[in-house]
């Protein structure tokens, strides 16, 4: 199975890098709110599920895959909002 690194790549992080390459969005959240940069410390949390997937798990392993998915995007939704609310 052919992986490209952008596969590889959270989708919260995806959004991230796609919306700072667009001018004149909301984007540009990094350089606008440099607190925004907090989420970064939810990449360890990427990980486990990562090396999960990579490893060719099927089925039932699936399952704890989704929970630490969830996990991640729980720590990203709070970091994210810690750094909005600390540039306010």
């Amino acid at each position: 199975m052919f992986w490209s690194a952008w596969q590889l790549i959270p989708v919260p992080f995806r959004i991230n890098i796609l919306m700072d390459a667009c001018p004149g969005t909301v984007g540009h959240l990094t350089f606008a709110r440099p607190y925004t940069l907090l989420t970064l410390l939810t990449l360890p949390f990427a990980g486990p599920p990562l090396r999960t997937v990579r490893g060719g798990a099927t089925g039932p392993a699936l399952i704890t895959v989704l929970g630490q998915i969830s996990r991640l995007q729980i720590a990203f939704g709070i970091a994210f909002t810690i750094g909005l609310a600390l540039h306010a």
